[in-house]
């Protein structure tokens, strides 16, 4: 007698349907909500918020946040569970300018 398959693996992510059972779509923190964790994260205010990834199924959304001393930081939040995935500082001096020399 042969083993028999292995259930298919259940998703490492929260999932919900509108009936409240499980489905294999993540539910996404939204976008203010990771306005207000990448704000609180660099101390600063976020101004613009982007969904990325979601197709690739690894959906982050990135978050430009302006900080005080003409520092501005590209947050990455994981659009699922909320935590942050990195941080890219750029300095005032570097806004608009392509040049490296």
């Amino acid at each position: 007698m042969s083993p028999s398959p292995s259930p298919s693996p259940t998703p490492s992510f929260p999932t919900a349907s509108p009936d409240g059972g499980d489905s294999k779509t993540p539910v996404f923190i939204g976008a203010e909500r990771a306005r207000k964790i990448a704000a609180a994260h660099v101390r600063g205010t976020a101004e613009d918020v982007e969904l990325k990834g979601a197709a690739a199924g690894n959906a982050y959304y990135l978050v430009e946040v302006d900080v005080e001393g003409g520092r501005d930081a590209d947050v990455q939040v994981n659009a699922v569970s909320g935590a942050i995935m990195s941080v890219i500082w750029d300095d005032e001096d570097d806004k608009g300018s392509d040049d490296d020399s």
